[in-house]
């Protein structure tokens, strides 16, 4: 998302196979009396929320459209304005816009955008600059990341392609659309990133560790392609430093990161061999795949590429002094101080950072999308040595990627700016969501079209295209951090190069905020909460006239729903009482067959404590073929206490718990556990046992076996009885 500076053209790219859709903040105001029909924004976070209540079974109170406040408005622009994405049409206005605007937006402390939290750039004393570190000089001092074995010291659930028996898949938000996890399967071995920095392969027939991989530490997230494993490490420091010799946050908010892409041939999972490793500068925001093609949408700050500092001593002149060395630094840039860059090496070393994009690949918003680049590099696996190729970016901060199978969207919002931290931020205007749609097509990527909504989005979840249509959920809040008013559902279409809006539906929850979205079809789902939770069903049927269908309020809410059956709904949240007051972590079933009568069937208290599928789609099961859904859990208070997870039998009609798994104990655990024992002889009275297990944080079917994975190792038990088959511990 590019601002315009000097001529531009529109976009059309190759190398790339997928769809942006970038945010970013507007200042127009809305309107605050009542419902309005408005565009929205987007935020990262839990996908989609139902109701909750504290009951077994209950119907809740179901109302049609007829008692619902909200308020529909077809066609129009309403709360918002047009924007178009358009291409630079070379480095020297690319230069000149990202000049521009870095000189508008810099102080004595480097960047503030206000796209996110500032960061604390290194103090310097009087305006002495820091010396540049080459990456060639980094890189000697530091060992190049390798592959090497380590010393023993987050739709539907898809099923796995080309895998002998019955096994399930990550569980995605769209049919066709792979989504970077921490653990894949083949249906025989699983692949689990169990920490920051090991990928442990075990084979399931045995329960037998067969390799474990150093991988670069940070955040990691796998994809599998048939014999081809793709690790995408997203993280600041140490790889940033090694590969590009810049210092995280060292010009103040803004800072990148760098990502390392690793593919490893998979062929004999007990020797995996990697062959190919790439150093992406940015942070991985997510990983998609679909066909064979992997997708890594990268958003890359200029605070650590540009030498910008800080006073050492306070007072006014210092800054002053500072700001216009900062000021200089800029009009000094050249555009290679600004691209983002990758490196290439053979396996187990870096390679030369180069320029990852060509400046005729890059665009712009018609508003300021923030300080920083939003790119997608791709991985091509169909080739014998696949390579990663940079593709279509554009000048603003992303933070919320939704893949589907023809489009990609990644969305911002902007809260404050502000470069001068003796000036308190404002943003006057509620916050604004640009959406800029592509299309992929094969090894091509086309621009489309550009819109501009009210709002903040939930997470991806909150977005869903269907038939062109783009149907997106948001909470629109008050101006400068303020309360939610109420949330709504707007539909875009494509009018020429804009993202118009033909239809939408607002005023639901007043003074709520959303808690989960699931779009099913025709219909979508929206819970909100505050102190009850209400469940409205949205008809789309009509995406010009948007509609409430029908709504359920009961206590609690659902922080993520997904589809079970036909017409019924799960949903993973917190029970609780008519005061709002939360009393614990359950599993709600949703009987939605009739879209204006809504009802809650069943729940299935967990206890106290929490379930991570609340807040991470991919630590959800559900295996249609047996009715069994299975949830990490982490409760409190005995006699009930579980750290592990729990499986659940669910039937049109009931949820019932079939059984519970512990976690693999801790290093360490027998023994603290007798010290407890003995005291617990002593005192009988005052004896407490924790749980020294490490918590489930996915679980899969594999072969037609339940295997459960948490950080500390993996349990493998019988799907129908829960028997244990197995299990292995990671730090063993």
């Amino acid at each position: 998302m590019h601002m315009r500076t000097s001529p531009v053209s529109k976009l059309t790219l190759s190398a790339v196979s997928a769809a942006l859709i970038l945010s970013a903040c507007s200042g127009s105001k809305a309107s605050t009396s009542g419902p309005t029909v408005v565009p929205g924004p987007t935020s990262s976070g839990p996908s989609g929320s139902s109701s909750s209540s504290s009951a077994s079974t209950s119907s809740g109170s179901a109302s049609s459209s007829g008692s619902s406040s909200a308020s529909s408005s077809g066609g129009g622009a309403a709360g918002g304005r047009f924007l178009r994405y358009e291409a630079f049409d070379g480095c020297k206005s690319l230069l000149a816009y990202l000049q521009e605007s870095a000189l508008k937006r810099v102080g004595p402390y480097g960047f503030n955008t206000g796209y996110g939290y500032p960061g604390g750039p290194i103090a310097m004393e009087d305006g002495r600059a820091m010396p540049t570190v080459t990456a060639a000089a980094a890189a000697a001092t530091t060992a190049a990341p390798g592959r090497a074995s380590a010393p023993a010291p987050d739709a539907k659930t898809t099923t796995a392609a080309g895998v002998a028996g019955d096994s399930s898949g990550t569980n995605t938000q769209e049919a066709g659309v792979d989504e970077g996890d921490t653990v894949e399967n083949d249906g025989r071995y699983v692949y689990a990133v169990v920490d920051s920095a090991r990928l442990q392969i075990v084979d399931t027939t045995n329960s037998a560790k067969v390799a474990t991989v150093d991988l670069p530490p940070g955040q990691q997230q796998i994809i599998l392609d048939g014999k081809r494993l793709v690790v995408v490490t997203g993280g600041w420091g140490d790889m940033q430093f090694k590969v590009f010799g810049t210092v995280p946050y060292r010009g103040g908010y803004g800072g990148g990161g760098a990502s390392t892409v690793s593919v490893f041939d998979v062929s004999d999972p007990g020797k995996p061999t990697m062959t190919s490793q790439s150093t992406l500068e940015g942070d991985a925001l997510a990983v998609r795949a679909s066909g064979n093609t992997v997708r890594i949408v990268v958003r890359s700050g200029f605070g650590d590429r540009l030498p910008l500092l800080q006073p050492a001593i306070g007072g006014k002149a210092a800054e002053e002094r500072a700001k216009a060395l900062n000021e200089q630094a800029i009009k000094d840039s050249k555009i290679e101080d600004w691209l983002p860059r990758s490196a290439t090496g053979k396996p187990g070393s870096i390679g030369t950072p180069t320029s990852a994009l060509e400046c005729n690949q890059m665009g712009r918003p018609g508003e300021f999308g923030g300080l920083g680049l939003t790119w997608v590099a791709s991985v091509d696996l169909k080739t014998d040595s696949p390579k990663v190729v940079g593709s279509a970016g554009v000048v603003a901060e992303g933070s919320t990627v939704y893949s589907s199978e023809k489009s990609l969207y990644v969305t911002t919002t902007r809260w404050q700016e502000s470069p001068d931290p003796s000036v308190q931020p404002i943003n006057p205007d509620p916050p604004k969501t640009a959406v800029h749609a592509f299309d992929f097509n094969n090894d091509l990527v086309s621009y489309k079209a550009s819109g501009l909504i009210d709002g903040v989005l939930l997470n991806s979840y909150s977005m869903s295209e269907l038939n062109g249509n783009l149907r997106i959920a948001t909470t629109d809040q008050a101006a400068n951090f303020g309360s939610a008013r109420s949330s709504g559902v707007r539909v875009l279409a494509r009018k020429g190069d804009t993202l118009e809006q033909i239809g939408s539906v607002t005023g639901l929850g007043a003074t709520e905020q959303i808690q989960a979205v699931r779009f099913i079809g025709d219909l979508g789902y929206v819970v909100t909460f505050r102190q009850t939770d209400p469940l409205f069903v949205i008809d789309l049927k009509d995406p010009t006239n948007p509609r409430v269908a029908g709504e359920l309020k009961i206590p609690g809410f659902s922080s993520y729903l997904h589809p079970f059956g036909e017409g019924y709904l799960l949903g993973v949240g917190q029970s609780g009482t008519e005061t709002g007051q939360i009393t614990g972590a359950q599993l709600s079933l949703f009987d939605v067959r009739d879209p204006s009568k809504p009802t809650q069937v069943a729940t299935l208290p967990i206890g106290h404590g929490f379930t991570e599928a609340q807040y991470d789609p991919h630590a959800f099961l559900l295996w249609e073929k047996t009715g069994q859904v299975v949830v990490p859990v982490q409760s409190y208070g005995q006699p009930n206490q579980l750290t592990g997870a729990i499986v659940a039998k669910v039937t049109p009609t009931s949820m019932t718990e079939q059984g519970r798994v512990k976690g693999v104990l801790q290093p360490g655990a027998e023994e603290q556990q007798r010290q407890i024992d003995e005291q617990c002889k002593q005192y009988p009275g005052q004896c407490y046992k924790p749980d020294f297990s490490t918590p489930f944080t996915r679980s899969m079917v594999v072969d037609n076996k339940l295997v459960l994975v948490s950080y500390g190792g993996l349990v493998v038990v019988a799907l129908d009885t829960l028997a244990p088959l197995g299990s292995v511990n990671f730090n063993a």
